[in-house]
């Protein structure tokens, strides 16, 4: 399949604006709030990543800075996308970060009970076709929240 190409940022910002400006959403990171000094500085990140599914359609972008995109989750749940988007801030950044991978590691003497009797392959299992890789200059990386926040997610709703 062909990979469709992405929309403008300016098309972005316009399909998304709402009580935000256009100008503001062209010149801020939609998810910490950085402002950029030119629109080229935000990168179109898939909600929904193309590897898992998503699609060049405008309600699939978000414009984030370089330091969102490269940290962002890559799953196949809007709503995982989106409660990190909603949580994470420029000033808390890591530490919002640390935090939420503790809360899901440490919700509680059941969900370390749960995953701890889970075998390898079944936590593979779970997370097969819910996230994806990132290739930086650096190698591949997911990022930790992500398998974090499907396995808590899981635990959850099992």
């Amino acid at each position: 399949m062909e990979k469709q190409p992405l929309p403008s940022r300016a098309k972005i910002a316009a399909h998304w604006a709402g009580e935000e400006s256009e100008d503001y959403l062209i010149s801020h990171c939609w998810v910490c709030g950085k402002r950029v000094r030119s629109v080229e500085q935000l990168e179109r990140h898939h909600v929904t990543p193309e590897s898992l599914g998503g699609t060049a359609d405008l309600d699939n972008l978000f414009l984030l800075c370089k330091k969102c995109h490269d940290v962002a989750p890559s799953v196949n749940d809007r709503g995982l996308f989106f409660s990190w988007a909603e949580n994470r801030s420029e000033i808390n950044e890591v530490y919002q970060e640390a935090v939420e991978a503790i809360k899901a590691v440490d919700a509680g003497e059941n969900f370390a009970k749960w995953l701890n009797a889970k075998k390898k392959e079944e936590i593979q299992g779970i997370l097969r076709g819910k996230l994806t890789i990132n290739y930086t200059a650096y190698g591949p990386k997911v990022p930790v929240i992500g398998p974090l926040a499907v396995l808590k997610k899981e635990w959850k709703e099992g």
